[in-house]
């Protein structure tokens, strides 16, 4: 199977300010982000093994992750939320927003009910050469998060069945280089896909 999917990222978080999401607004300075433009998502290799992460935090950061419904249509888009929350001290994250033009932080993968990857979104983003990496660093309170909902739209190829959806983190999220290290994940959340409706001939 090769799914191709793309993605269009909004912007969330508890307060708006100058266009980006902000736990903490009193001390922050008013940032643009990039709207980020529609991309085209790499194909899952068939040699891809990795299994379904357990949900996990990195030192009191943890992501969380839902959907918008439990059943969704053949060729239906996603709407999604992910949720990045600090417990223990005050962090600064990079690009929470997923924002394409520079590396992203995470990836959603999608799971068949027998546990193997079937899709996987977000890739890594091309950094313009143009674009002011500081503008990407957001700091979280202790006690704060950052959201951005995320819209999904696979291919055709996600057949009708069962399949599980998590977010992962990687390294990125805290140190802004590029990186394929899982340090945190979201808990896997169910959802179904049933066959679409088809159009009557007449």
């Amino acid at each position: 199977m090769k799914p191709a999917l793309s993605i269009v990222v909004g912007v969330l978080a508890a307060v708006l300010v100058g266009g980006v999401a902000l736990a903490s607004p009193e001390d922050q300075p008013k940032l643009r982000i990039p709207v980020p433009k529609a991309d085209k998502q790499s194909p899952v290799s068939p040699s891809a093994k990795i299994s379904p992460a357990e949900a996990s935090d990195y030192e009191g950061l943890s992501v969380e992750f839902t959907l918008d419904k439990t059943e969704y249509r053949a060729g239906d888009g996603f709407a999604a939320q992910c949720v990045i929350r600090c417990a223990w001290q005050p962090r600064r994250v990079f690009n929470p927003f997923f924002v394409d033009s520079v590396e992203r932080p995470g990836r959603v993968r999608v799971f068949n009910q027998g546990g193997k990857l079937v899709a996987e979104m977000l890739d890594s983003g091309e950094t313009d050469s143009k674009v002011d990496m500081q503008s990407f660093w957001v700091s979280i309170s202790r006690g704060g998060f950052v959201g951005a909902p995320l819209r999904l739209q696979p291919s055709s190829d996600l057949r009708p069945g069962n399949y599980r959806m998590q977010i992962v983190l990687s390294e990125t999220i805290v140190s802004g280089a590029p990186s394929k290290e899982v340090v945190a994940a979201s808990a896997l959340v169910p959802f179904k896909v049933i066959a679409g409706i088809l159009p009557i001939d007449h």
